[in-house]
């Protein structure tokens, strides 16, 4: 496995006018996605290459999405790689100093396919990638969505009992600028499938929980928290003898982000209420608790059900910034 952003070539930079070109994707087992290319005074950030994909059974994972390119004076931040298998997706670059948006952060790399998993429990998905940063005028990039968790796996005429792997957390929103929103979180990723077996089904992996959402400098509504991912389904039961497995529990949702600014509540400066304060972000939802495990085959029909999966929390609204507020408010009244 490579670290995040290495490449065996780099992207042209814009110079005075122009966008970056983009990160190259992995080729090699394992190897990371380029970075994206840097935008000249005008332009936008290049996209961060894709991370290669590796066989989890060879008990490595693959490779880091490449980091989103960043602008300079005027334009957006590149978007972050996706993450190769079980690997985590790029950041997004940030924004021009003077205007543009963050760019979104990559999706984290799922699980690989049943067939390429050795008997065991599910694996850990990869984590999304955070949003890029806006300055002084723009909002924050999206946080990526967290991957998807591996399904547990257990030999066809063994009683062997594995849980499936949990969901990737969703990455980060962006922080947005003096003037402009935070980014919203990224979503958390589905828990993976119980095993199948004659010993019972197993349990699905919990959901991923939502990553934060981004704040504002100064200006602006904070960005909404990612919703949790959902939780994987329990496995089968072969036999009547043993249960099918329980769902997984669904993921936390994101923390809301910090808005600004906090006015008070006079009756004089409602207008100015309404243009420059802002709410913090709402949190987000949490995920839906997976489905019990049916019976896969005839013989494991009368088997007891598992039991659905709780949900998730939701996260908390996020605050305002009050030393604006307390700055301004006297002369606002």
């Amino acid at each position: 496995m490579t670290s995040e952003g290495s490449s065996k070539c780099l992207p042209a930079d814009g110079w005075l006018i122009g966008n970056g070109g983009d990160g190259a994707d992995g080729t090699a087992p394992g190897q990371a996605g380029g970075q994206g290319g840097n935008a000249g005074f005008i332009g936008s950030g290049g996209k961060g290459g894709r991370g290669a994909d590796f066989r989890a059974i060879d008990g490595l994972q693959g490779g880091f999405g490449g980091r989103g390119g960043d602008a300079w004076g005027f334009g957006n931040g590149g978007a972050g790689g996706a993450g190769g298998t079980l690997a985590g997706g790029g950041r997004g670059g940030n924004a021009g100093w003077f205007a543009g948006n963050g760019g979104p952060g990559g999706p984290g790399g799922s699980a690989p396919l049943p067939e390429e998993l050795g008997v065991g429990f599910g694996i850990a998905a990869g984590r999304g990638g955070d949003g890029g940063d806006a300055y002084l005028y723009g909002f924050g990039g999206a946080g990526g969505p967290g991957g998807a968790g591996s399904q547990g796996i257990a030999d066809f005429n063994s009683t062997g009992v594995f849980a499936g792997g949990p969901g990737g957390s969703g990455g980060d929103g962006g922080t947005g600028g003096w003037i402009g929103g935070g980014g919203p979180g990224g979503a958390g990723g589905v828990g993976g499938m119980g095993s199948t077996s004659q010993g019972g089904g197993g349990k699905g992996g919990e959901g991923g929980p939502g990553g934060h959402g981004g704040s504002t400098r100064f200006i602006g509504p904070g960005g909404p928290g990612g919703e949790g991912g959902p939780g994987g389904q329990g496995g089968s039961s072969l036999v009547a003898g043993f249960a099918n497995g329980d769902g997984g529990a669904g993921g936390d949702g994101g923390v809301g982000g910090t808005g600004g600014i906090a006015l008070g509540d006079t009756a004089n400066n409602s207008f100015l209420q309404d243009l420059l304060q802002h709410p913090g972000g709402s949190g987000g939802s949490g995920g839906k608790g997976g489905d019990g495990g049916d019976p896969g085959y005839d013989e494991g029909v009368g088997a007891p059900s598992g039991i659905g999966g709780p949900g998730g929390q939701g996260g908390p609204e996020g605050d305002l910034f009050n030393l604006p507020g307390l700055l301004l408010g006297p002369f606002l009244g």
